[in-house]
């Protein structure tokens, strides 16, 4: 009952790496996770699309990256970005998953930075309804 729409992801360049729109009874969930800032198709494609969800990596916690993964500076911008497009709205979830070493925060700590964003910060066992 779902359907899955592989879009091109930008993560290592030696391999053909992918993001998706998932739907199912009228919800549409962005997961891109394992990506960067998109390549331009990708861009093209989700123009006026709209999503009740949006997951995004946030592999860098509170650096930029924006090439083969996002940290919360590129959260922010793809936010703002799919919001311009028509993408989301003020409906849309938002959720950052994904996290290393690499972002130099405890999960508080990126909770807190996080917030004046709306975006709520993934963990396991994380559930969200939309």
């Amino acid at each position: 009952g779902y359907t899955v729409t592989p879009l091109l992801a930008s993560h290592d360049r030696r391999e053909r790496c992918l993001l998706y729109i998932i739907e199912k009874d009228g919800k549409r969930l962005l997961y891109a996770n394992d990506t960067g800032l998109f390549p331009d198709a990708t861009w093209e494609y989700l123009r006026g699309q709209r999503f009740d969800l949006v997951s995004m990596d946030c592999t860098m916690g509170r650096h930029k990256e924006g090439t083969n993964h996002m940290g919360l500076p590129d959260n922010a911008e793809m936010q703002k970005r799919l919001t311009e497009m028509g993408c989301a709205d003020t409906g849309t979830k938002w959720v950052i998953t994904h996290f290393s070493h690499h972002g130099g925060l405890l999960h508080r700590e990126l909770e807190e930075a996080a917030k004046p964003y709306g975006f709520m910060v993934a963990y396991d066992g994380f559930t969200v309804e939309f």
